[in-house]
């Protein structure tokens, strides 16, 4: 039996200000720091989907809009985007503001892929509630033959690699 989630029931959201010892040399939030809130806030977002351990298998895509400055506030939030097989996508976006403002604008945007640990097949439905959900959604199947394409396209460079 199918059991039906909606988007919004896998939703997960923090909220952070940049501190000095997580800048880079550039003063603005370091690469390495956005990545490693990003895989461990959306596996929450999995966890709620699968109830179970998952690891994360790609970082799909990741797009730096904009920096974001010692300071600032920036909020994650993340919700799963695509289940195939024991493979849920989950969508990520953070947005910044610096603490002077009441207005907040994207700095990343991107969607990580994680696997069930159990590798059993997740009969799981996703139903979108909103514009944003239904267009993401929507999309799924155009990532997911992406990202087949690029796992074969890997699969011939790994045969070139020493």
């Amino acid at each position: 039996m199918t059991k039906i989630i909606k988007m919004q029931q896998t939703r997960v959201t923090t909220t952070q200000r940049v501190m000095p010892k997580e800048l880079n040399r550039n003063n603005t939030l370091f690469g390495g720091e956005i990545l490693a809130l990003i895989d461990r806030t959306c596996s929450i977002s999995v966890n709620l989907v699968t109830k179970e351990a998952v690891a994360t298998v790609s970082l799909d895509e990741v797009n730096f809009i904009a920096p974001i400055h010692q300071d600032d506030i920036y909020t994650l939030t993340c919700y799963a985007s695509g289940i195939k097989g024991s493979s849920v996508e989950v969508f990520f976006k953070i947005k910044g503001r610096d603490s002077s403002e009441t207005h907040s604008n994207i700095k990343v945007i991107g969607f990580i892929t994680f696997a069930s640990l159990n590798h059993q097949n997740i009969p799981v439905q996703l139903i979108a509630t909103n514009k944003e959900e239904t267009y993401i959604l929507s999309q799924f199947s155009n990532r997911l033959v992406k990202r087949y394409d690029k796992i074969n396209q890997l699969k011939e460079l790994f045969k070139s690699i020493n």
